[in-house]
């Protein structure tokens, strides 16, 4: 099933990147990722890091645009007390709607998440993935976000909420801060 997704995610990824390029690509986006599991048991530890993707904008009415993005970023989670850390590495497709009033930016859409490879360190050293945590492979986030942008830089910040569990009882979100650079 992982190869698949995997397959139908570089699928995505080339004709989107061609689609950019037939087109003038038209944003870089990068910045800081904090991912966090909660639980039925409580919360574990944010897991910090940094996601890279490139996205464009289509318009719809004035005012009103499509966003599409291709992401790259580690989600998962961190338990510090036992120096646990078990990292999800993974490919998004954000789609959300954009309603622009000046520089400033509103957004809403879905993503659709995959994760590529799986990460369970104990200590700092790298061991098989504990029965349990097996991570599924797919995730479809909720997400919002604001957004300010002047000339060719802008700057913003989004919440994505998972809707499929990666594992029993677990639910992932993650905040991202970043920039964007428009080409």
């Amino acid at each position: 099933m992982k190869k698949l997704l995997l397959s139908l995610a570089v699928i995505l990824g080339l004709s989107f990147s061609a689609e950019l390029k037939a087109q003038n690509l038209i944003g870089v986006r990068a910045g800081y990722h904090q991912a966090k599991m909660t639980t039925d048991l409580g919360d574990y530890d944010a897991l910090g890091g940094v996601y890279l993707g490139v996205m464009k904008d289509f318009d719809i009415i004035p005012f009103v645009k499509l966003n599409v993005g291709l992401e790259y970023f580690t989600n998962g989670f961190e338990i510090s007390d036992l120096k646990i850390s078990n990292k999800l590495n993974t490919l998004s497709i954000p789609v959300l709607a954009k309603v622009k009033l000046g520089p400033i930016y509103a957004m809403g859409g879905l993503g659709a998440n995959i994760v590529l490879g799986q990460t369970y360190e104990i200590d700092g050293e790298e061991i098989d993935v504990p029965a349990g945590f097996e991570a599924a492979s797919f995730d479809l986030p909720v997400i919002a976000g604001v957004g300010f942008k002047i000339l060719m830089v802008g700057i913003e910040a989004r919440y994505h909420y998972g809707t499929i569990q990666p594992f029993d009882g677990a639910n992932n979100s993650y905040l991202q801060l970043g920039a964007i650079l428009s080409l």
